[in-house]
């Protein structure tokens, strides 16, 4: 599942797509971001891809999710409005998961704890925010985060 060969082609990948996400018109105007908050971010997005598929990028999920973070046609459609779902691989995925991230980390969570990120990524936003405990996407956010801290991010 897991390997060094894929997590450096992430890390990569992801090495390309900070600075296109951090000096872009559209997510400096948008959001108050520091350069350490979006560190963290993607390396969170890196594991959530760990858990996810095992950074396969060529994985369709059940209902059509794209990309090695399995992003949703309406995910992909709130951070790029117009553009073709077809484009959600490689950068672009990557691309678009720090935007949701960031997106995510910037509204009312519990606890904006990595944890809690993982959460609403994998439940969404409004299922986070509820008392119930959501059973599929708790012990995938436990899996993120104790892959988060195994790799001493902290």
């Amino acid at each position: 599942m897991y390997t060094r060969r894929r997590f450096l082609l992430a890390s990569i990948a992801l090495a390309f797509v900070l600075p296109r996400v951090l000096y872009s018109k559209s997510a400096s105007q948008k959001t108050n971001i520091t350069k350490s908050q979006l560190k963290v971010l993607s390396r969170l997005a890196r594991c959530i891809a760990e858990v996810e598929t095992g950074n396969n990028d060529d994985l369709m999920g059940k209902v059509g999710e794209r990309s090695k973070y399995q992003i949703s046609e309406s995910v992909w459609r709130q951070h790029y409005g117009n553009r073709a779902f077809i484009e959600c691989y490689g950068i672009n995925a990557d691309e678009c998961a720090i935007k949701h991230l960031t997106w995510l980390s910037q509204n009312k969570l519990p606890s904006p704890a990595i944890f809690w990120l993982a959460y609403a990524w994998n439940a969404g936003l409004t299922r986070a925010n509820e008392p119930e405990v959501s059973f599929s996407a708790y012990p995938f956010a436990k899996c993120v985060e104790n892959l988060y801290n195994d790799r001493n991010f902290k």
